[in-house]
């Protein structure tokens, strides 16, 4: 009976350090097998059957045992890869839309952050701004385009185009389609050109009456070109209007007076992007006052040798009572909707 109550004491210590009030209670079917056990081996001599005595006790005690009662192995951890909670990259849930003009000098360039999280690029400036415009996206936390469009081949609007598809994931690419005598055999075209190709994307054409998206409240589409055969790659501008709510915005690449005239969609926006960086062949009197504009953003070069913005665009801009911003004054600007009001990051230009 020693060994019988030797072993009961060592697995009762055992149930008591483990935590586990019920283990006591398995003790129980252990307790009344041991005496059999006990008495079967009191008539044997010798630590054999001492030691045997011992094991069966112990052996009882474990089949008593429920198989579920044993302590179960923690759980292992749910790894990054399983946690579907997680926001995708770039995705934004405010609920706004962002449109950011970029200061390239003497160029263009508009980067739209969708209230849906998608993207868009308009226009990338010169050659030379590529790397800054793609480091610019990145750090607002995108790694994806999923509009790209460039308004017409002239360099100072597709010249970091090439760097910002190399760059990033990109989904529909827009173009406008010019007539053969126009098509230009620059080096900076084709290295779009290759750099579309390269990636495997096809180019749709940006047109009158073309549209990108709509629904959920947001909505793209182009309002010009509306001809094919300008002999000015600058009539070529495709034109764009995103509409968020009831705010709109209309982006104009370098369109001209003739393009504007032949303009036939609603274009009332809040925000406008001023024509040919504020040249005088553009931002007709007519056409403004079909847009009547609260802003204007010229985008233009410091000192630029062309004379950008023209006295007779400002002066036309003033009458209309547009907020005129400029980025060879202000740098970057940045607007923000909700759908219902827009704000500017800055305060107009002097």
């Amino acid at each position: 009976m020693w060994a019988a109550a030797a072993v009961f004491a060592l697995l009762a210590g055992w149930s008591a350090a483990s935590g586990r009030k019920e283990g006591l209670a398995f003790l129980l079917p252990a307790v009344l097998f041991l005496p059999p056990v006990a008495g079967l081996f009191s008539r044997r001599k010798g630590m054999r059957a001492r030691g045997a005595a011992v094991v069966l006790a112990a052996a009882a005690f474990v089949l008593s045992v429920p198989s579920g009662a044993w302590p179960a192995a923690p759980a292992a951890a749910p790894s990054a890869r399983e946690d579907s909670s997680a926001p995708a990259s770039g995705v934004s849930s405010s609920g706004k839309l962002r449109v950011h003009f970029l200061d390239v000098g003497e160029g263009d360039s508009e980067f739209v952050e969708l209230p849906d999280g998608k993207t868009m690029l308009i226009d990338a400036g010169n050659p030379e701004n590529g790397p800054d415009i793609a480091a610019y996206i990145r750090k607002l936390g995108h790694d994806r385009i999923d509009y790209l469009v460039a308004t017409h081949p002239h360099s100072d609007h597709i010249g970091g185009m090439a760097e910002a598809i190399r760059s990033f994931a990109v989904g529909a690419v827009y173009m406008p389609r010019t007539s053969e005598a126009d098509t230009p055999t620059t080096s900076v075209y084709r290295n779009l050109l290759t750099a579309i190709r390269d990636k495997g994307l096809k180019v749709s054409t940006a047109k009158a009456g073309v549209s990108l998206f709509d629904g959920g409240g947001e909505s793209a589409a182009f309002v010009a070109p509306n001809g094919t055969d300008y002999g000015d790659l600058n009539q070529y501008s495709a034109v764009l209007l995103l509409a968020y709510g009831k705010n709109r915005f209309l982006f104009t690449g370098d369109a001209g007076t003739v393009s504007e005239k032949e303009i036939t969609a609603d274009v009332r926006a809040d925000v406008l992007k001023v024509g040919h960086h504020g040249s005088g062949t553009s931002t007709g009197a007519a056409f403004l006052k079909k847009v009547s504009p609260k802003y204007a953003v010229i985008e233009v070069g410091k000192d630029n040798q062309y004379g950008h913005p023209a006295a007779s665009t400002l002066e036309r801009l003033r009458k209309a009572g547009a907020a005129v911003y400029r980025t060879d004054q202000l740098g970057t600007v940045t607007f923000t909707s909700d759908g219902n009001t827009v704000s500017a990051d800055k305060k107009p230009a002097s």
